[in-house]
């Protein structure tokens, strides 16, 4: 039956008296027995002095006040109580309006605007004919990656309810509470906060009597944020205590970080207090759905509405950058979305002549990365004083970190105690006082640029773009300022991500850098790297990608692999010493270039550029390219294979090479790795097939399989290695060339051997 009625009498009274007592002055209540079924109540408010009557009729409480007759609910709401019509004019009067499209939400696998979810949500509880909820405490979680639009949509959705109250097409209101980035650590302060900022006509306490009567929603936005500021526990303990409060009966919502439910930490917090048995609260989460190009349109359509060719103009732009974007979970965010348009907005200033103007995917990814982390430093992590913890150039340090300690690791995914390990170093280096740590890491699992692993207790960048961005941040850093052991350590462990050095790219685009000082670092630091290895081949990524930034001259660069990479822009006296190109893009216009005793498989040239006094010397030889290709580099006095012939392979020849691809295809992107089946799981299958014995022999008498003897645990202190580029062994398979390197020439001879 509805509250406060029970099946016992005296538990109904107590019912009234706790929700009277929330608007009355303190030991003001008195309580009188009128007959089996009614009493007097009389108190004293901020006001005057009141007395109503209250009795049973029908398993339902009606009030006799002022000489009115009003049932339960409708009398707490009145202006003789809560006056909840003044408390919507307050909410539309104080809370901005929001002009933003408050997007979508799947509950319970059915998606829907966020309004039209909530509204059935709360319609149903407080429903007389549903019985199934009854006795319980509703607890809706609203979930979503950071910058989702959690905030806009609860801001958007508690006023256009407080606009239907006044219309009398709603009998609730939504109470909006912002604990975002706040200097507290409890809910009831959140709470007393934020009703005196709209100076309702009853005190903070009465919140609680209204959400017992489904007369008031309490949203506290951004939950998980409250945590940080007091720890776990303190939070914790005041949502229990607000739960118990509400005595099985209401509804709140909360919204938070998807990484923070997905801790289930939630579903533990009540029961720590749920000795007096007055809490019970049934969880339901609502994911935010992300825009789609028709919500990006539709909010610039409103946004822009008195600059038509603005909006077009910037509805174009975003549509190309959408879709160019495809595969980041961020693309349709409308944190993301406002920020960049803002961005785009103060670029083109008052430029009525929108022409020849373009913004690629990779300019808007950097800007959202670099809007979101300033939202990061300055709102969401401060301490109780409300002042930032630590500066934006020290969270930019803090993730430059994560991205290389999992470079180093060679994984993607790190468990919390290393990155609690790395926030206290850069947390010691910045100067932070010991006494705010325990804030900023307790904050640290839900960091906006993480998401949960499928690992416990590990995190993962939210987006391999995030990874991506600043692990080439920190690849500037270390090209000015490591050490060349450091960087060949560096360019070693994996393929750099194609992405990643376009953020590169991006990045020296905006400061001035000593590009030949690089250039011979990253020379000198591979020197001795085996041929086609993956430090010689990032080295070659990275020389390619100065030439789109920089116009290069007067350089010498030796033993470089440069495989499917794109040279642009112009180069200038530039000797290639015993370097090596496969499947590349020669589109920059080379003058006076030489290339000395390097070797040239399948590559392209633009026919605009041209080879300009440059020359091929020492037996530089080159194959497979296309005649217009073969004819321009011959004037240069490039040497061409005449013939390239594919090698016949018998069946078991064919069954050892098979098996070879598999290996290299799993290995291809390794620096180091171990042969133990059970050490390396992606292995089990190769390693135990019927031909792997003799592969393994083959390779390692032709010394491409090499050991690495390194300090760890167990029997076996070696680990392996490839001396050779498995892009190489592959090529040198398809056709018989004689630019291969004598360890492959040996590989093909000893597999030509088998019978």
């Amino acid at each position: 039956m509805p509250w406060p009625n029970t099946n016992d009498f005296d538990l109904t009274v107590e019912n009234i008296k706790s929700d009277i007592v929330c608007f009355a002055n303190a030991k003001s209540v008195n309580i009188e027995k009128k007959s089996s079924n009614s009493i007097i109540v009389r108190w004293a408010d901020r006001r005057d002095s009141k007395e109503a009557i209250f009795y049973i009729e029908d398993e339902r409480v009606f009030v006799e006040f002022n000489s009115t007759t009003l049932n339960y609910r409708d009398f707490i709401a009145s202006s003789y109580m809560a006056d909840m019509a003044f408390a919507a004019q307050r909410i539309l009067d104080v809370q901005q309006c929001i002009d933003i499209i408050p997007g979508e939400a799947i509950y319970k696998d059915e998606r829907r605007s966020i309004y039209d979810t909530i509204n059935r949500i709360v319609k149903d509880m407080t429903s007389l004919d549903n019985e199934k909820e009854i006795d319980t405490t509703k607890v809706l979680f609203i979930k979503g990656q950071a910058g989702s639009g959690k905030t806009i949509a609860m801001k958007f959705i508690s006023r256009k309810i407080a606009e239907e109250y006044l219309k009398d097409k709603n009998d609730y209101l939504l109470f909006y509470i912002d604990a975002q980035g706040k200097s507290l650590s409890r809910i009831d302060e959140a709470i007393s906060y934020a009703v005196s900022q709209l100076s309702f006509a009853f005190q903070a306490n009465a919140i609680k009597a209204l959400a017992r009567n489904s007369l008031i929603i309490p949203i506290i936005d951004g939950f998980d944020e409250l945590i940080g500021a007091g720890g776990f526990s303190e939070a914790f303990k005041s949502l229990s205590s607000l739960l118990a409060s509400l005595n099985r009966n209401g509804t709140i919502i909360i919204t938070g970080r998807s990484t923070f439910y997905d801790d289930n930490v939630l579903r533990v917090a009540a029961n720590t207090q749920n000795g007096d048995n007055k809490i019970n609260y049934k969880l339901e989460d609502i994911t935010m759905c992300e825009w789609g190009e028709k919500e990006i349109a539709l909010f610039i359509e409103k946004k822009y509405s008195y600059d038509k060719e603005m909006a077009n103009f910037l509805k174009k732009n975003m549509k190309v950058i959408y879709r160019h974007s495809e595969g980041t979970n961020f693309r349709g965010k409308p944190f993301y979305i406002v920020k960049i348009l803002e961005k785009m907005e103060s670029l083109l200033g008052k430029t009525e002549i929108y022409k020849g103007v373009t913004f690629d995917a990779s300019w808007y990814i950097s800007e959202t990365i670099d809007a979101y982390l300033q939202r990061e430093a300055l709102e969401k992590f401060k301490d109780r004083s409300g002042n930032m913890i630590l500066s934006f150039e020290g969270h930019l340090s803090f993730l430059k970190e994560l991205a290389l300690e999992l470079w180093w690791q060679e994984k993607r995914t790190i468990d919390i105690d290393t990155i609690e390990s790395i926030a206290e170093i850069i947390l010691e280096e910045n100067r932070v006082p010991a006494e705010k740590w325990n804030v900023f890491i307790g904050k640290v699992p839900s960091y906006s640029f993480f998401k949960n692993s499928e690992f416990p207790d590990e995190k993962e960048f939210e987006n391999q773009l995030f990874y991506d961005y600043f692990l080439a941040l920190a690849l500037k850093e270390l090209l000015q300022n490591s050490s060349k052991f450091n960087l060949r350590q560096f360019l070693e462990r994996s393929l750099l991500p194609e992405s990643m050095i376009d953020f590169y790219k991006t990045v020296i685009k905006n400061c001035g850098i000593n590009y030949q000082n690089i250039i011979e670092k990253l020379c000198d630091s591979v020197r001795n790297s085996f041929s086609g290895s993956l430090s010689k081949q990032n080295a070659g990524t990275i020389i390619a990608c100065l030439t789109d930034v920089y116009n290069i001259s007067n350089q010498k660069i030796k033993n470089i692999a440069f495989y499917g990479v794109t040279f642009s822009g112009k180069l200038e006296e530039i000797v290639f010493d015993s370097c090596s190109f496969q499947e590349s893009k020669l589109y920059a216009d080379f003058n006076k270039c030489t290339f000395d005793d390097c070797k040239i498989f399948k590559i392209y040239l633009d026919s605009r550029k041209i080879f300009h006094e440059s020359k091929f010397t020492n037996g530089s030889i080159c194959c497979h390219s296309s005649l217009s290709t073969q004819r321009a580099l011959e004037k240069c006095g490039a040497i061409f294979e005449t013939q390239l012939e594919d090698i016949k392979w018998t069946p078991a020849q064919k069954a050892i090479l098979n098996l070879l691809k598999k290996f290299l295809e799993k290995t291809k992107k390794r620096f180091q790795f171990d042969l133990n089946p059970e050490l390396e799981p992606t292995l089990r299958e190769i390693v135990q097939d019927r031909n792997w014995e003799t592969l393994v022999s083959i390779l390692k008498r032709s010394e491409i399989l090499c050991t690495r003897r390194v300090p760890r645990s167990g029997t076996d202190p070696n680990l392996y290695m490839l001396s050779e580029s498995p892009d190489d062994i592959l090529l040198a398979l398809q056709y018989a060339t004689t630019i291969q390197s004598s360890k492959i020439s040996k590989f093909i001879e000893l597999v030509k051997a088998i019978e």
